[in-house]
C-alpha cells in the first residue's frame, strides 16, 4: 500500500529520541509517506545542526514551531505536509510496522471516521509488556476518560482545518481537546485492536512529560471552562466511564497482589528444598562446592566495581587499546569524552574530537548521533574510538557504517564490546541491547570493512566473568587471573578494523 499519511514528530530536547521513532516511521508496511520533524526553542542549536543533517540525509522535512507548547508544534508540522491523514508522534514513540496500513485503511473505507486510534504497548526491562486498550472511543467515552484516544491516533487533515487546529494555548492534553472538538461535532473514531503504538517506559520520554501534574492540571481547567457546555450534557455518564475505568484499575491490583504473594510464596517453598537438598550432600559424605562469598543472588557491587576500585572490564580495554596504541595517531575521534585519546595517543594526535548526541555534554566538540552523522564528513579520521558504546545502539550496523565512512583510507577503527556484561537498566528499557561473541563481531564487522583488515581478539576467563558480574574490581583479582583467555567464557571482544588503502 501506499501511504498517504504525513508523520509529525515533536523533537523538544530529545534529539537522541529522534533516531529510532523516524526508523519506526520508515519501516511501515504502507510506504512513501511525508515525515516531518519539529522543532522549538529548546532544542540545542548543536543537535539542531544534526537533525538538520539527519533529515537531509534520509529526505524529511524539518520544521520549526513558533513556540514549545505542543499545540503549536503539532499545527507547524501540519502546514509543513499536505498528506490528507496525519499521525502526530512525539520523539520516543515506536508504531508497529503496520500502523499506517491499518489505520489508513479505516479511515478510506469509512468517510465518516476521523479518528483511527488503536491500542497502546507499554514496554520495559524487567517488567511484561502491558497493552491498554481503551473502552471505546465515542464522545461518552472521551468524557469520561482523558485517556480514551491516545495523542499518536491518525485523523484527517480535513477534520483539522474544519476544527481550526490544536491549540497552541494549552500546556498538555491538546491531542485531547482536538478529538473532543471533531466528536462533538458528529465525526466518529475507531479503534484498531492492536497494540500499534509502542512507548518505552523511560522518564525522559515527552509522553510522561505531558502527565506532570502542573501541566496537565492547567490544562484540565481550560479544557475544562472551554467545553462546560459538552462536560455538562451528560454527568451520569461521564462519572459511569470513570467508575469503570478505576474498577478495572482495581481489579488489575488486586490480581498483581495476588501474583505477588504466590511468588513469594513458591521462594520461601525453594529455599527450604534448597537447605533440604544442601543437607542430603553433606549427610552422604559428598565434596559440595563452597561459594563463600558468591553464595548469594545479588551481586557485591552494581556499580560495576567502580565503588571498590577499577572495573574489570577496564582491564581488558585498556589492554587491548594498548596493543594498538600506534593507531591512535593523527585526527582521532571518541565518543562521549577524549580520555582514551590522549592515554595512547600522546603526541602522535594532531586533533581530538569527541562525539556525543547530548549537547550538555560540554567535552563533546561535534553534537551528533552516531547512527547517522553526516554532519561529519566523510574521510575525516584517522582513528576512531568506540569503547563499549555499540552495544547500547539500537542499529549496531549503522553506528559501525557511519565509523568506516568517517575514516581515511588507510584509517582504523578501535572497538570493544561485551561478550558478558550486566544490563544498563539505567539507560531505559531501549538502552541497552546487545552482546557478542568473537565470530558475531566478526561478521557485524566484515560487512563495512575488507575481511583482511579485521582483527578480533577475546579477553576473558570464566572467574573473571564472575567476579565481573558480582561487580568486584580489578584490585581484588591477582594479575594471573586476567592472564588466561578462555574462548569457552570471553568478557570482551576488541576489534581493529582498517578501512584500507582506498576509500570503502
Amino acid at each position: 500500500m501506499t501511504s498517504r499519511v504525513a508523520t509529525v514528530i515533536r523533537c523538544a530536547d530529545r534529539a537522541r529520541l529522534v533516531y529510532a521513532t523516524v526508523e519506526s516511521v520508515l519501516r511501515q508496511t504502507a510506504t512513501g509517506g511525508e515525515v516531518v520533524l519539529v522543532t522549538d526553542e529548546t532544542m540545542p542549536a548543536a543537535a539542531l545542526d544534526w537533525l538538520e543533517s539527519f533529515a537531509r540525509a534520509r529526505g524529511l522535512a524539518v520544521a520549526r514551531a513558533p513556540s514549545a507548547k505542543p499545540g503549536a508544534v503539532r499545527n507547524a508540522g501540519l502546514h509543513a505536509t499536505r498528506a490528507p491523514f496525519v499521525m502526530c508522534l512525539d520523539a520516543g514513540d515506536l508504531i508497529e510496522r503496520r500502523s499506517h496500513e491499518l489505520m489508513q485503511a479505516a479511515l478510506e473505507k469509512h468517510p465518516d471516521i476521523a479518528i483511527a486510534t488503536s491500542w497502546i504497548s507499554m514496554v520495559g526491562i524487567g517488567v511484561a509488556p502491558a497493552t491498554i486498550a481503551p473502552e471505546g472511543a465515542d464522545l461518552t467515552a472521551l468524557l469520561g476518560s482523558t485517556d480514551a484516544i491516545h495523542e499518536a491516533s491518525l485523523f484527517r487533515r480535513a477534520d483539522w482545518n474544519a476544527a481550526g487546529g490544536f491549540d497552541e494555548s494549552l500546556t498538555a492534553l491538546d491531542a485531547y481537546d482536538f478529538w473532543l472538538r471533531v466528536l462533538a461535532g458528529g465525526r466518529h473514531a475507531v479503534v484498531i485492536g492492536a497494540p500499534l503504538l509502542i512507548r518505552p517506559r523511560r522518564d525522559d520520554s515527552l509522553y510522561r512529560r505531558g502527565l506532570e501534574h502542573e501541566l496537565r492540571l492547567e490544562a484540565i481547567h481550560q479544557i475544562a471552562q472551554k467545553h462546560a457546555t459538552l462536560f455538562a450534557r451528560d454527568p451520569a455518564g461521564m462519572l459511569e466511564a470513570r467508575e469503570h475505568a478505576l474498577r478495572r484499575l482495581g481489579d488489575d491490583y488486586k490480581r498483581m497482589l495476588a501474583r505477588r504473594d504466590a511468588a513469594a510464596s513458591d521462594l520461601e517453598s525453594l529455599k527450604v528444598r534448597a537447605g533440604e537438598l544442601a543437607r542430603s550432600v553433606t549427610d552422604a559424605g559428598a565434596n559440595a562446592v563452597d561459594l563463600g562469598d558468591f553464595d548469594r543472588t545479588t551481586p557485591i557491587s552494581r556499580d560495576w566495581g567502580y565503588e571498590r576500585g577499577r572495573p574489570i572490564d577496564r582491564h581488558y580495554i585498556e589492554a587491548f587499546l594498548e596493543a594498538h596504541a600506534a593507531d591512535v595517531r593523527g585526527v582521532v575521534l571518541e565518543v562521549q569524552e577524549g580520555d582514551y585519546t590522549r592515554q595512547f595517543g600522546a603526541d602522535r594526535v594532531t586533533r581530538s574530537d569527541v562525539l556525543d548526541l547530548d549537547a550538555a555534554n560540554s567535552r563533546a566538540t561535534i553534537v551528533s548521533d552516531l547512527r547517522s552523522a553526516s554532519i561529519v564528513p566523510a574521510a575525516t579520521y584517522d582513528c576512531v574510538i568506540v569503547t563499549q558504546t555499540l552495544h547500547v545502539i539500537d542499529d549496531m550496523r549503522s553506528a559501525i557504517a557511519e565509523c568506516a565512512r568517517m575514516l581515511k583510507p588507510g584509517g582504523v577503527l578501535l572497538a570493544t564490546l561485551p561478550c558478558a556484561s550486566r544490563v544498563c537498566i539505567e539507560y531505559g528499557y531501549d538502552g541497552d541491547f546487545w552482546r557478542v561473541t568473537e565470530a558475531g563481531a566478526r561478521r557485524l564487522f566484515a560487512e563495512v570493512f575488507p575481511l583482511d583488515q579485521i582483527e578480533v581478539t577475546s579477553y576473558g576467563n570464566v572467574l573473571v566473568n564472575t567476579a565481573f558480574l558480582y561487580g568486584l574490581a580489578c584490585e581484588e583479582l591477582s594479575a594471573s587471573s586476567f592472564a588466561e583467555a578462555d574462548p569457552y567464557f570471553p568478557l570482551l571482544v576488541g576489534v581493529r578494523a582498517g578501512k584500507g588503502s582506498s576509500p570503502a
